[in-house]
């Protein structure tokens, strides 16, 4: 969600005498303005930026960030699902569908989450869409499709109509 990030917004704040910016709201803002800071000899705060990579190797440090990045929550959510299946049914190759947004975010934890669940013995699939949409019914033929024994959504205000879908 949020607005689009418009260029010159960070210079004219600069400008005005801020000598810190708050935003952007995500990861995708995130990476449109981090040079532009930089290039601002400036800092910028968000608190909803999460993919990893928008912090590393940054010089001069800009970009800040006071939420936890991706790779910390879909590595703990997929520990979860191990655990889970190791109460119920130790080591079987539980299939796992993970149905996340098409951009920045959706596929940080996707992936991820995906990455760690296969090193578990666990059989993933990331089945993506798009945000924007609001009809889901193709989606959930897909994740139908898998048969999997757990799914997880990674979802932002369009959960509610993914998940009715889903359980349609």
């Amino acid at each position: 969600g949020g607005r689009q990030h418009r260029r010159g917004e960070d210079r004219a704040a600069v400008d005005g005498g801020a000598q810190a910016l708050i935003g952007p709201a995500g990861s995708s803002g995130g990476r449109e303005v981090r040079d532009e800071v930089v290039a601002l000899d400036s800092t910028i705060c968000s608190a909803s930026a999460t993919v990893p990579s928008l912090t590393l190797g940054q010089d001069p440090l800009a970009l800040f960030r006071t939420a936890v990045p991706d790779d910390v929550t879909a590595t703990y959510l997929a520990g979860q699902i191990i655990e889970r299946r190791d109460s119920s049914a130790p080591d079987a190759p539980w299939k796992v569908a993970i149905v996340a947004r098409g951009d920045a975010y959706g596929q940080s934890i996707g992936n991820t989450m995906a990455a760690v669940l296969q090193s578990a013995g666990l059989v993933p699939s990331v089945v993506d869409y798009n945000p924007r949409r609001v009809q889901f019914s193709g989606i959930a033929e897909d994740v139908a499709a898998l048969q999997p024994d757990v799914s997880i959504l990674v979802t932002y205000e369009e959960g509610a109509n993914l998940l009715s879908s889903l359980v349609s």
